[in-house]
């Protein structure tokens, strides 16, 4: 399916799955090109980006203009129509993976904010707002990490060389 058709479609679903929507259609200059689809509903604006190799994006629309890439990337325009459902009736905004990074790794190693806070010897809303944020310097990374009994490793790859990059500490 050409790009023109699968954005017409996921117009068409979006028109149905969610009543009284608004939708603009920003189409590429060149054919190859990606697709922007601002949709607002009831008070919430999100903006869906198709990049045909790469599939569906969504982003919260910031209210005080662009933002830096998708939040959320979805491989199909069905797994893309549910997340928006699911955002505009929890009336929840979009989260970018790496917010949710270091949320998600702490809490699949079963430890609190308050019990990470205590290792690290600092305070739970510092641990909450490490957790929030989209820059974290590779020293806080570090130490969040080995305070939930891992190990960070960063690496570089160039082609097929991969290169492993010692940290200080």
């Amino acid at each position: 399916m050409n790009a023109r058709k699968r954005i017409d479609n996921l117009v068409r679903r979006i028109k149905a799955r969610l009543p009284g929507v608004a939708l603009r259609v920003d189409a590429p200059s060149r054919a190859a090109g990606d697709w922007f689809v601002d949709v607002g509903h009831r008070g919430q604006s999100f903006t869906v980006e198709y990049r045909p190799k790469l599939g569906f994006g969504l982003s919260s629309t910031p209210a005080d203009g662009y933002g830096e890439g998708p939040d959320e990337f979805l491989g199909d325009e069905t797994s893309l129509l549910k997340r928006l459902v699911q955002l505009t009736r929890a009336r929840r905004r979009t989260e970018p993976e790496r917010v949710r990074l270091l949320r998600e790794l702490r809490a699949g190693r079963r430890v609190t904010q308050n019990e990470l806070a205590e290792r690290l010897g600092i305070r739970q809303p510092t641990v909450s707002t490490m957790e929030r944020r989209e820059d974290v310097s590779l020293s806080t990374l570090r130490r969040y990490v080995e305070a939930l009994g891992g190990e960070l490793r960063v690496s570089a790859r160039f082609g097929d060389e991969m290169v492993e990059i010692k940290l200080g500490g």
